[in-house]
């Protein structure tokens, strides 16, 4: 895959914002066949789609979290608290 989030962690980023794919791609100004495929694993970003997602996603107040040893996840600051989204890496059939 390439650099940048996993699918899961972009549906995740998307369901903390509550935003439908049809408004992350108005934002991030991309189709919205893209974030759904992209989404349902179909499909990889180019750099600049990738930078235009996260960009639109963290104008919306998300954190992308990835740190060395830990899985990455996605947060979303509201005040002083964080609400955390998490899953579960699908395992090989």
């Amino acid at each position: 895959m390439n650099r940048g989030e996993s699918p899961a962690q972009s549906r995740a980023a998307r369901d903390l914002v509550n935003l439908s794919q049809v408004r992350l791609a108005r934002l991030a100004n991309l189709s919205q066949s893209m974030i759904r495929d992209f989404q349902k694993g179909c499909r990889t970003r180019t750099i600049d789609d990738f930078e235009a997602v996260r960009r639109a996603l963290e104008a919306k107040g998300v954190k992308f979290i990835a740190e060395i040893g830990v899985q990455p996840d996605v947060r979303l600051g509201k005040g002083d608290g964080v609400i955390r989204a998490t899953w579960d890496p699908p395992t090989a059939p």
